[in-house]
């Protein structure tokens, strides 16, 4: 009778344990996920920031003109624009 009650009380301790373990497993698991996402946040925190301020930039006419003249080689009527080749 009493290697039953051992045997059981094994048992019963050893299910506990593994119950511990699996929880501490899933709690980092857990843990892990939250910082991958607090970095994915932060990140795109930053590119919000940088949308924010292009969208002010944009509000600006000299700053428009400018991307106009760099990427679209546009010129002012009369002007006359010189091309340097490398």
């Amino acid at each position: 009778m009493q290697k039953l009650i051992v045997s059981c009380g094994s048992i019963v301790i050893c299910f506990f344990l593994l119950l511990i373990a699996v929880q501490w497993l899933q709690q980092r698991s857990l843990k892990d996920n939250l910082l991958e996402k607090e970095v994915l946040i932060e990140a795109l925190e930053k590119r919000n920031q940088a949308a924010r301020e292009e969208i002010e930039h944009l509000q600006d006419l000299s700053y428009i003109e400018t991307l106009a003249r760099k990427y679209f080689g546009l010129v002012k009527p009369g002007e006359i624009t010189f091309q340097v080749e490398d």
